[in-house]
């Protein structure tokens, strides 16, 4: 397994060698990967500074004149700190900007609040023309980042870190894909969260409960049909997200399935500012959104 930030700057270098008009521009951020990125197209590959708004400002203009351009900072910062850059330089004028914002939800456990990206889907899935990918494993980060660079509109990229186990074995991906069937209750995921689903449906199995889950490749546009014909037999649906209820991922789920009489509970972060100190798995043990409290949780929604 590699890195996601890894396969991240392979596919980057990939795009770079075979398109000259790509430019990556980045925001005082270090990685091997991006190194090399550097060395090899050091006209197009740079380094704005810690000056995310001025990033976006600078994406646009470059956009406006023929180039695709791709910005990478952590994702608090390439989403809220440049908030209203993003909404009329970049949005406003629909221009093929790619946004990859590294660590969603709280990746930056130990950095604290200031760090923490827990309502970007809700912030960037308000503008206009705006595209949210969110991928789990190495081939889906290869596909998000082909598909944000092949848009002719503004895309936003959940870049995770870590290695995970590969879910997907090619580069194109639907808007969400069902991993694997249950004839009880759906679990929907997206990104990282997705394995926590997986080995919660492995647990509820041993229980005796069938469980599938579904990994949503594609937040923004959702795909409520899809959505809505893979939850044809179940009565009970999960949905699980590493972001605030409001406005994030689990609003969509509700709205597909609105009027189909399934029973859907959302289990997200809570509104207060994530506090207390420990890493991301302490964060999902204490805010219960980890495999343990998916099974605590759908066991006790299929026995009461």
């Amino acid at each position: 397994m590699n890195d996601m930030r890894d396969v991240f700057f392979d596919e980057i270098l990939n795009i770079m060698r075979s398109d000259e008009h790509v430019i990556f521009l980045f925001a005082d951020m270090g990685a091997m990967g991006l190194g090399q990125i550097r060395k090899e197209f050091p006209l197009r590959c740079v380094n704005v500074g810690i000056a995310e708004q001025n990033m976006a400002n600078v994406a646009a203009g470059i956009a406006l004149a023929g180039k695709k351009v791709i910005i990478y900072s952590i994702a608090a910062f390439a989403t809220l700190r440049c908030y209203e850059q993003i909404k009329i330089s970049i949005c406003g004028m629909g221009l093929p900007v790619a946004i990859v914002g590294m660590g969603p939800g709280i990746s930056y456990a130990a950095d604290g609040p200031t760090h923490h990206a827990t309502c970007d889907v809700a912030s960037l899935g308000a503008l206009s023309g705006m595209s949210i990918l969110s991928p789990c494993d190495e081939s889906s980060v290869r596909a998000a980042i082909r598909e944000a660079y092949a848009s002719t509109g503004p895309v936003y990229v959940r870049l995770d870190k870590g290695a995970y186990p590969a879910l997907y074995s090619c580069n194109t991906l639907a808007s969400m894909t069902q991993i694997c069937t249950g004839t009880q209750a759906l679990i929907v995921a997206s990104g990282v969260l997705t394995h926590e689903a997986l080995r919660a449906a492995k647990h509820l199995e041993q229980n005796g409960i069938s469980v599938g889950v579904v990994d949503v490749f594609r937040i923004k546009p959702f795909d409520y049909v899809a959505l809505k014909n893979m939850s044809t037999g179940v009565k009970l649906i999960v949905s699980i997200e590493e972001h605030v209820a409001w406005g994030g991922m689990s609003v969509q789920v509700a709205q597909a399935l609105k009027n189909t009489g399934i029973y859907h509970e959302a289990m997200t972060l809570c509104e207060e500012q994530p506090i207390g100190y420990g890493d991301r798995a302490w964060y999902w043990r204490r805010y219960e959104i980890d495999a343990a409290a998916i099974t605590k949780r759908i066991l006790s929604l299929i026995s009461g």
